[in-house]
């Protein structure tokens, strides 16, 4: 049947002419011979057959060809008027139309289509349908259009399309195949459906739906971080948008949130913020001073932004202000491929004006939780008991903890205003219920009153009553409130301050004459210089009043002449204020006011704070004739080792006087022997005055000892030790003695230094006895200097085997010696001790060890005393 419809009309023709030809022939012989007995005239008839034939098909041939050409010209007729039709419904139908061929080009279009997409005929004629589509729906037309070739038609298929502008047009396609007798696509016949505002209307409700999302996580979720990332993650759930991200930057806080369908290209994102960094986005939205940003091309826009280059990246981005009332918490910005109008706009402020109202409430909750935490913390920690009198119904409420105050559970005390009145003082009663009326009838809003009320075990307790009247809007008293607070500890405390206080005084005024007749000089002074007491045995000692000396700069100025050294007893009297316990100053010499100099040896302590200010007491003792006493026995000391000393020079200068005399021999005998030239002569002149010049330093060395020190320097213990090394050194020389030393430390220390080498000639000189007398071999005396926490320790030992433990306490009692009376005078160790721990402030110890007697000397390395102490 197949084979039938496809054969033409003209070849119908042929074949039915040929099957009426072959009927006739096989039909009319038959028949001829049948009717025609005669033989002879068969061929005749047969003849006549032919003929008859002839004349049939040629009128049935005409006959058809007649009634063929009628249909033919009906058939075009009616063909005419059919795409006649088709065009005027093509092109002025309604919707959108085209055509593709079996390739997927554009064939044909109407003019809908031409209008809802913006171009001309000859633009698109020839182009890949997929040029027109959004980078999002090439992939669905690839995936559908073979699947409409095979089942030649399709609908309901979206697309969005673009529009010559650029701007995205949502489609509805149905379309149908047309195909050629081979089955072979020729073309596509595909309808359009503008759906923009569908899609608009179904976007904008996918918007309300984030929106109820937003909001329900704002009703459930109680923490800003957790809130802030699920609305980041509630905006990219329904592929409305492919980024979202919120900025917090309230009170110098900073924190990104954001999640989008590629997290990876976010990271460079999120460290770019990190380090300071400001999008763009938001530069524009602050320099507008808007609520919101709109960005049409992100590529163009945000040039500075990580996530520029994304392939996803190529839409639209809005940024919001995160707002609530006064307060600005941040940024939310989201991406989308679509354009937004000015309705998503609105739902999108809405969105952020959700979320910041969002972080209010969290805030102000929190805010809230804090006060009710803090009010529950002061209630429970609070002793006080509440009271809240209603004046109109003359109801009262008096809380558990008020009736605890007076030693009641809650319910043996009803709630009356003559449970009150009935346990207040008689002496208090009638001027505390006086106040509380007035107190309602003046207007006066606070109330406070301090009374007593009896406890139920029947003491009385103190109470401090503080309440708040509550008007209407006549003025009328309608409402007291207020609390209860028990200070009998107070008042009680308080009454014993003041029997204290009346003590105090009389304490004050007992130390004040004990201060006052004190036999001891006595000063106080307070910070800043004021003094505020002397006492008599001070007046009496230096001739000065309190008149003369209202502060501490008036005392030095009289009784201290040199500019200098006032500044530096200033100094040292300011550093007194610092002391946490009692301190001995040392001595200080001083004019009195019959400008006679005199010395007092002074110890302060800390006496407190006065009127906000710290004060000390320092008491003095005069010991000008104790000084004067010391100084005689020095001197005595001294003059005691002038013999030692004697000895001592004639052993230095032993060694040059003969080195002196072996050169002048030398030159005497040149010159006897005629052989004196002038190198020897120089060089026997050089000598001679080498030694000279030793033999003088020696004289000035020991007149330098002799010479009574007069102020404190600041010097290296090694350069005292090498300046008595050398007026001693060439007499342990010559006592085959070995002297070592060790400096261990460089610290200074403040000394007098002429002093402190008396102490070490001593030490060592008696030391070189104890070794010459033993006749000890390989003598030895051994001098280290080190340092310890304190004090830079000097200790001079020997190998002599000791001193005795009998009398090793006494050795520093005056007059004590071992040594026979034409050699020891029992002074010297006893003025070495005075001279270190008198005058220096230091300890001067000493002790046996394995091979001999060992002398420490230990001085302080900073000393209390910050002046430059006259002697």
């Amino acid at each position: 049947m197949n084979i039938i419809k496809n054969i033409s009309p003209r070849i119908s023709l042929v074949f039915l002419y040929a099957a009426i030809g072959i009927l006739w022939i096989s039909l009319s012989d038959n028949v001829l011979l049948y009717f025609v007995k005669d033989i002879e005239h068969l061929s005749l008839y047969q003849s006549y057959k032919g003929w008859a034939f002839v004349l049939f098909t040629t009128l049935l041939l005409y006959l058809i060809l007649l009634w063929y050409g009628k249909i033919l010209h009906a058939t075009m007729q009616s063909r005419n008027q059919t795409e006649k039709k088709f065009n005027l419904l093509y092109e002025d139908a309604p919707n959108p139309y085209q055509s593709l061929d079996q390739e997927g080009k554009i064939i044909a279009v109407n003019q809908k289509w031409l209008d809802l997409l913006g171009y001309q005929r000859q633009e698109i004629i020839g182009r890949w349908f997929k040029d027109m589509l959004a980078p999002q729906s090439i992939a669905t037309f690839q995936k559908n259009f073979p699947k409409f070739k095979t089942h030649g038609y399709v609908k309901g298929v979206e697309f969005d399309m673009l529009h010559k502008d650029g701007h995205i047009v949502p489609v509805l396609l149905h379309g149908q195949i047309s195909y050629d007798s081979n089955h072979t696509v020729i073309q596509t016949h595909c309808a359009f459906e503008d759906i923009s505002n569908r899609r608009q209307v179904e976007h904008l409700n996918r918007v309300l739906k984030l929106i109820r999302d937003v909001n329900q996580s704002i009703v459930r979720i109680k923490n800003r971080d957790e809130l802030l990332q699920e609305s980041c993650e509630i905006l990219i759930s329904s592929d409305l948008y492919q980024y979202a991200w919120i900025k917090i930057t309230q009170d110098h806080f900073q924190k990104l949130y954001y999640t989008s369908k590629q997290e990876d290209i976010f990271d460079a994102f999120k460290t770019k913020i990190s380090g300071g960094w400001i999008p763009s986005c938001i530069h524009l939205l602050d320099q507008k001073n808007n609520t919101y940003a709109y960005i049409q091309n992100t590529k163009e826009s945000c040039q500075d932004c990580p996530i520029k280059d994304s392939d996803t990246l190529q839409g639209h981005a809005y940024l919001l202000k995160l707002q609530h009332g006064n307060s600005q918490y941040g940024y939310l910005a989201v991406y989308s491929f679509d354009s937004f109008d000015e309705k998503e706009f609105a739902l999108l402020e809405e969105v952020a004006g959700d979320i910041a109202y969002g972080i209010f409430n969290i805030e102000t909750e929190q805010i809230l939780k804090d006060k009710e935490e803090r009010y529950r913390f002061v209630v429970e920690a609070t002793t006080d008991g509440f009271w809240d009198y209603d004046i109109l119904n003359q109801k009262v409420y008096y809380s558990s903890r008020w009736k605890e105050i007076l030693g009641y559970e809650d319910e043996e005390l009803e709630n009356t205003l003559e449970t009150w009145k009935n346990r207040i003082h008689p002496d208090d009663k009638q001027t505390i219920l006086s106040d509380f009326e007035l107190s309602q009838e003046k207007g006066t809003k606070h109330y406070r009153n301090i009374y007593r009320l009896q406890h139920k075990d029947g003491h009385w307790v103190w109470i401090e009553s503080t309440g708040q009247t509550i008007y209407d809007t006549s003025g009328k008293a309608i409402r007291m409130i207020g609390s209860h607070t028990d200070i009998t500890e107070q008042v009680t405390y308080r009454e014993k301050l003041i029997l204290q206080a009346k003590l105090l005084e009389e304490k004050k005024q007992e130390l004040e004459n004990i201060i006052n007749n004190a036999p001891n000089p006595i000063i106080i002074l307070e910070e800043g210089g004021k003094i505020l007491m002397l006492n008599q045995a001070w007046i009496d000692s230096s001739g000065f009043s309190l008149e003369d000396l209202p502060t501490i700069d008036a005392w030095l100025n009289l009784v201290y002449e040199d500019a200098q050294t006032r500044e530096s007893i200033k100094k040292h009297i300011t550093s007194l204020y610092d002391l946490t316990e009692s301190l001995d100053e040392g001595e200080f010499t001083f004019l009195n006011k019959n400008k006679d100099l005199v010395t007092w040896q002074f110890s302060s302590a800390p006496l407190g704070i006065r009127d906000g200010k710290r004060t000390i007491i320092a008491s003095a003792m005069d010991v000008t004739e104790l000084k004067h006493k010391d100084e005689m026995l020095i001197r005595q000391s001294r003059h005691a080792a002038m013999g030692e000393m004697i000895g001592m020079i004639a052993h230095q200068w032993r060694q040059p006087l003969s080195t002196i005399s072996m050169d002048a021999n030398n030159m005497l005998l040149d010159i006897a022997l005629e052989q004196l030239d002038m190198s020897h002569a120089e060089n026997y002149a050089h000598n001679i005055m080498q030694q000279t010049q030793h033999l003088s330093q020696t004289i000035d060395d020991f007149r330098n000892f002799f010479k009574p020190d007069k102020v404190i320097v600041t010097v290296k213990i090694e350069e005292i030790v090498e300046q008595t090394l050398s007026i001693v050194a060439d007499s342990l020389k010559n006592n085959s003695i070995t002297l070592t030393t060790s400096f261990e430390t460089d610290k200074l220390v403040d000394t007098y230094p002429r002093e402190l080498m008396q102490v070490f000639v001593n030490i060592i000189t008696n030391a070189k006895d104890a070794l010459v007398l033993q006749k000890k071999e390989n003598a030895l005396i051994s001098i280290r200097v080190y340092e310890d926490h304190h004090y830079i320790n000097t200790t001079i030992c020997d190998n002599g085997g000791g001193i005795d433990e009998a009398i090793l306490p006494k050795v520093f009692d005056p007059y004590f010696s071992t040594k026979d009376e034409k050699t020891g005078t029992g002074l010297g160790l006893y003025m070495g001790k005075m001279i270190i721990e008198k005058h220096l402030g230091g300890i001067l110890e000493v002790c046996n060890n394995h091979a001999g007697a060992c002398f420490t000397i230990r001085l302080l390395k900073n000393p209390q005393r910050g002046h430059e102490n006259e002697k």
